[in-house]
This record gives structure tokens, C-alpha cells and sequence, in this order.
């Protein structure tokens, strides 16, 4: 059985993984690559294996990327576009929604 407060450290250990790279200067693809190799497989087999994580859980993940890609400001290109492929106009952004279903 996994301990109640699961989800909790999940997103604590996500905070912090960001919260280490925030500190470089990096551009929007930069985040972005962050994101998708250091940040989101850390916590890729808890999501998908171990644990049905509940709404609020994803929705503060979602939340802390963007917050991430976009250095806490508002966001400057829409969350439907950035997901897009490269040749639809987007930037190819981790989709965490249908990562987690799939």
C-alpha cells in the first residue's frame, strides 16, 4: 500500500527538480527539453504504475511546468498551441495528460 500523502511528494520532488534548473538562463526549448528529459521521467513510473494520481495532483504538475516554462509570468502562447508539433506551429511541449493515459 503507498503511503496517503504520495502525491504530495511527488510534487514536492518535481518542485525542487525545477527549482534547480530555474536557475539557469535557458530559452523556451531549453525548458522545454528540461522538462520532458529530467524533470517529468523522474516521476514517470509513479504516475503511470504505481499510482492513479487524482486531478488536483496533475493539475499542480501542469501548473509547476508552465510556471517553469514561462518563468512564472503570464503565459505567453496558449497551452493547446505549444503542445503542437513543430510543423502544426507548436514547440513540441510535454502534453502531461495524455503522457499519463498513454
Amino acid at each position: 500500500m503507498l503511503p496517503r500523502n504520495f502525491s504530495g511528494s511527488i510534487i514536492k520532488e518535481f518542485e525542487q527538480c525545477l527549482h534547480k534548473w530555474s536557475r539557469w538562463k535557458l530559452s523556451l526549448l531549453g525548458k522545454i527539453t528540461v522538462l520532458k528529459s529530467f524533470a517529468v521521467p523522474k516521476h514517470i513510473y509513479p504516475l503511470t504504475v504505481l499510482h492513479n494520481p487524482d486531478q488536483n495532483c496533475i493539475n499542480k504538475i501542469k501548473k509547476l511546468m508552465f510556471q517553469f516554462l514561462w518563468d512564472n509570468k503570464p503565459e505567453k502562447i496558449s497551452r493547446e498551441n505549444i503542445i503542437q508539433d513543430y510543423c502544426h506551429g507548436g514547440l513540441k511541449m510535454l502534453d502531461i495528460d495524455k503522457f499519463i493515459q498513454s
